[in-house]
C-alpha cells in the first residue's frame, strides 16, 4: 500500500519547489543547469504529520511556519529530499530547531543580485545582504551549518535553491517523494 504524504514526511526533510519565479532566471544567469534552475524555492519540514514547513517566501510574509497545503492547492510541483536517515531522529530535530530560530525575519530577494554579483567579484560575503533578512535557501542552509553540516562549502547567504538540487544529484540527499 502506498504511503500518504504525511506518513512520508519527516522532521528535517527539505522540499524543493518549481514555482516558476524570477529566481529561475537568476539561477540560469549564475550558470546553474536548466533542470536545477527550475527549483526556485526551498523549505524545511518542521512537522510531517501536519505538513508544517519553515520557509522564507515573499515580501508579504516574514520567515516562519506555513503549511505544505498552500503549495499543494496551488499545484506547485515539488520534490522531498532527506539528508538524515530515519534512525537519526535527534539530528533531524536539532536541524528543525535551528530552522525555527530563523523565524520572523524579512524576506530578501535582493540577495539574488548579490549572489549573482559574487560569481564575478569573488568575495565571500553578499554585497546586497542584510543582517535582519533571509532568503529561502539561506534559511535552510543556515540550519544545516548550525548543526555542523557544510553542504555547499560557502556561506549560507550565497546559497541558491538550485544548490540543493545539485546536492541531491551528488547523492547527499535521497529523494523520498515527488509530486
Amino acid at each position: 500500500m502506498k504511503k500518504s504524504l504525511p506518513e512520508i514526511l519527516k522532521i528535517g526533510d527539505v522540499i524543493l519547489f518549481k514555482s516558476g519565479s524570477i529566481v529561475e532566471r537568476f539561477q540560469r544567469k549564475a550558470k546553474f543547469s536548466k533542470t536545477a534552475s527550475q527549483y526556485t524555492h526551498v523549505a524545511g519540514v518542521l512537522y510531517g504529520h501536519e505538513l508544517k514547513l519553515i520557509e522564507a517566501r515573499d515580501f508579504l510574509h516574514m520567515s516562519g511556519a506555513t503549511s505544505l497545503n498552500y503549495f499543494i492547492k496551488k499545484k506547485v510541483p515539488f520534490i522531498v529530499l532527506r539528508y538524515f536517515k530515519n534512525t537519526q531522529r535527534i539530528k533531524r530535530r536539532n536541524l528543525a530547531i535551528c530552522w525555527a530560530l530563523q523565524a520572523n525575519k524579512k524576506y530578501r530577494l535582493i540577495e539574488l543580485v548579490g549572489i549573482y554579483a559574487n560569481r564575478f567579484i569573488k568575495t565571500s560575503f553578499n554585497l546586497f545582504g542584510r543582517k535582519n533578512g533571509v532568503f529561502c535557501s539561506e534559511l535552510i542552509n543556515k540550519g544545516f551549518l548550525d548543526v555542523g553540516i557544510d553542504l555547499f562549502k560557502k556561506p549560507a547567504n550565497l546559497t541558491y535553491p538550485a544548490d540543493f538540487y545539485y546536492s541531491y544529484l551528488k547523492n547527499e540527499f535521497k529523494k523520498v517523494y515527488s509530486s
